[in-house]
């Protein structure tokens, strides 16, 4: 999501370039410079990396008291996790961040799908096999 982002920013500025112009027989083509092309994906990353959306603002936000439930399911699952909560909360801001990183605005999705895995992971675990 992210990177899709981050793609569409950079064909934005490229196409927003001054004095240029495609070619006759190609008008789809972007005209731009190696060096440009660098320059203008260095700040579309920096720009991005930098940004405190409202979702990375909510996810950096979540007290520790919030993160008790979301660590006792990561350990069930088989994380290792520390008991103090900074490290619960250090935990599952991780894991929550790996997952806005992977899939931007729609993390809480993939998350809660990932979540759903864990659980239906720990019942099949805990549940005995059923002799044929």
């Amino acid at each position: 999501m992210i990177a899709k982002y981050i793609a569409s920013r950079v064909c934005q500025t490229v196409a927003d370039m001054d004095d240029r112009t495609s070619p006759a027989d190609w008008p789809e083509a972007m005209l731009v410079t190696g060096k440009e092309l660098q320059s203008i994906v260095e700040a579309a990353v920096e720009a991005e990396a930098h940004a405190l959306t409202p979702e990375l603002s909510k996810i950096l936000g979540t007290m520790c008291f919030q993160c008790i439930p979301f660590a006792q399911a990561l350990r069930a699952a088989g994380h290792t996790i520390k008991s103090r909560a900074e490290d619960e909360q250090a935990a599952v801001l991780h894991w929550m961040l790996g997952h806005y990183a992977t899939h931007g605005e729609d993390w809480r999705t993939a998350a809660a799908a990932d979540m759903e895995a864990m659980r239906k992971a720990v019942i099949d675990e805990q549940t005995p096999a059923v002799p044929a």
